[in-house]
């Protein structure tokens, strides 16, 4: 490497980056080996060398079978030196020794030193974490910025461990956040064993609790693993608007999954609720300590178990037994048709055809009625229609914060937008008196009805009612109505009859025929056109992949993978 000029600087850092600048020409990284400081902690020289100066040095006594990672070395004491020193004010650079014992590198991406960020770049790695954004987004942003940078994956990792030691000022992420719980808009509450290790943490968003008393009908509750290095599994609570759209209702990170710390958190739960109407319906997976704890904390609640996860469970347990995809998708549908009974009569006739069809498979019977028959009333369409339904931890924790919010904005805009506008199905006299009051979900379902009774005039019937119990929408007294109209359309008949017959005879039957036809038309309901499908992507191309994540995979999915490979 040849010798930078020894010329003079303002100061440190400007001496700094002069080297930096000038070694990365010369295809060698430079680093500061040591430095000293004043009484007043101003530093008055600083000794710099090659990045692989020194020798390495084994301080914790490490074996190759000890170690974690399998690690290795750049240093190879190499004797470059150079020295700065602050003289009145002004820095001068002494070359001590300007002989590498190593080759320069054609490419510097592998020295860590090319790779450090500057000042404005870890600003920005800090704000764009802040807002949700994953290093891979960072990286690209810091590359588009500064086409210059030479920083990889593992520089903002880096960058955003330092950020987060420096947030931590000492303190533990477990202290940390709880201080910032305390200083935030979260009710929370934990518990903690004899050593003070946090074995639980509830906390809910103060806007998730205004949303959970607006919409507080229906609550879904799942585990997500794998979220923090502490391996505690954390309770996601969702819950439903009127729109069709989930929220966040609360979180919990628990130590274990025993019938004891769900019934922790389930109180927390309650205390959300404050005296109100507790949820209608509670969805699950089958977790039976998770089913235990609801029977008690709440006996009034229908316990629902979601059908997702029993096809899921279905499917890793079962699809080894079928040698075709046609057989497969077969099974599954005579299945869902089993789900979606109307009657318990339906569901005993579904039920013993489908043991019909399968009688050649005892292994899968067998499994469905253990596993999952006995619990019927958790899940088949008979039952549960009988109730409304709609089918490190502070880093979580800040994940959580902007979900919360952005799903709190989604819903406001979601009010608004439709307290504006109408959907042009629904411009009928039947909904005039609650448009702009009811959600575009619900008077969709009302539509839904409303085409069922239409079509059962032509039929001349209507299938079977579900049983399903319902709220009453206070805008909409479907009696008052008819009789409103009825009363009016009573003395316009009466006149009819009675100038009627006064009218000439081919004037009767005109005015017959009129009303004959009238009378055996069903009333139009508009809907939508159809929408078109342009030309455009080719059928079957590929859409943007998805992003993978780090979780394991679960047994539905290795059966899933397997199957394709076969």
């Amino acid at each position: 490497m040849n010798p930078p000029s020894p010329n003079q600087f303002t100061n440190h850092n400007e001496l700094l980056e002069y080297i930096h600048a000038f070694s990365e020409t010369q295809e060698y990284a430079v680093t500061t080996k040591r430095s000293r400081s004043d009484i007043n902690g101003e530093i008055k020289n600083i000794t710099l060398g090659c990045d692989r100066s020194g020798v390495y040095r084994n301080r914790l006594n490490l074996t190759d079978g000890s170690r974690h990672r399998k690690t290795a070395s750049r240093l190879l004491n190499c004797p470059f030196e150079l020295f700065g020193t602050k003289h009145n004010n002004v820095w001068h650079l002494e070359i001590r020794n300007f002989e590498h014992n190593h080759e320069a590198f054609t490419d510097m991406l592998g020295h860590p030193v090319a790779r450090r960020l500057n000042v404005e770049q870890k600003e920005l790695v800090w704000r764009m974490a802040a807002a949700g954004s994953c290093p891979c987004q960072i990286l690209s942003t810091i590359c588009q910025s500064d086409s210059s940078s030479k920083a990889i994956s593992r520089t903002v990792y880096n960058a955003l461990y330092s950020i987060r030691q420096e947030r931590l000022d000492g303190h533990t992420p477990v202290q940390a956040l709880l201080d910032e719980l305390q200083e935030s808009d979260f009710e929370f509450e934990y518990q903690c064993d004899d050593q003070n290790h946090i074995t639980h943490l509830f906390f809910a968003h103060r806007i998730s609790i205004a949303l959970t008393h607006t919409y507080p009908t229906a609550l879904l509750i799942d585990c997500t693993y794998k979220t923090n290095r502490y391996k505690m599994p954390l309770m996601n609570v969702v819950s439903m608007s009127s729109f069709n759209m989930t929220f966040y209702s609360c979180f919990a990170f628990l130590s274990d999954e025993t019938e004891l710390d769900y019934e922790w958190v389930l109180i927390c739960i309650l205390k959300i609720f404050n005296n109100m109407s507790h949820p209608n319906v509670i969805v699950t997976d089958q977790e039976f300590a998770l089913m235990k704890a609801i029977k008690k904390v709440f006996p009034n609640t229908q316990h629902i178990l979601c059908i997702w996860h029993i096809n899921k469970n279905i499917l890793a347990k079962c699809k080894r037994y079928f040698t075709t995809d046609e057989n497969w998708t077969e099974f599954i549908r005579m299945w869902q048709v089993v789900i979606g009974s109307v009657t318990e009569q339906d569901f005993e006739i579904q039920w013993n055809e489908f043991l019909k069809s399968y009688s050649n498979k005892p292994e899968v019977l067998k499994y469905l009625q253990e596993t999952w028959l006995p619990y019927k009333k958790h899940f088949i369409s008979a039952y549960t229609n009988r109730h409304l339904h709609l089918s490190d931890l502070e880093l979580v924790f800040h994940k959580i914060i902007l979900q919360v919010e952005s799903q709190e904005r989604e819903i406001r805009a979601t009010i608004s937008y439709q307290r504006m506008k109408v959907q042009h199905m629904h411009q009928i006299p039947l909904f005039e008196p609650i448009l702009y009051r009811v959600s575009f979900f619900v008077l969709n379902k009302i539509h839904e009805e409303l085409i069922k009774v239409l079509n059962a005039i032509l039929d001349s019937s209507l299938k079977p009612c579900t049983g399903i119990q319902g709220h009453r929408i206070e805008f909409l007294e479907p009696t008052y109505l008819v009789n409103n109209n009825q009363s009016d359309l009573q003395p316009l008949l009466q006149s009819l009859i009675q100038v009627y017959q006064f009218w000439p005879l081919h004037q009767q039957v005109a005015i017959y025929s009129q009303l004959e036809e009238l009378v055996n038309t069903p009333p139009i309901v508009l809907e939508d056109p159809v929408i078109s499908r342009p030309r455009g992507r080719p059928v079957g191309a590929k859409n943007k992949n998805k992003r993978s994540t780090h979780r394991d995979l679960s047994e539905f999915e290795h059966t899933e993978k397997h199957s394709r490979q076969c």
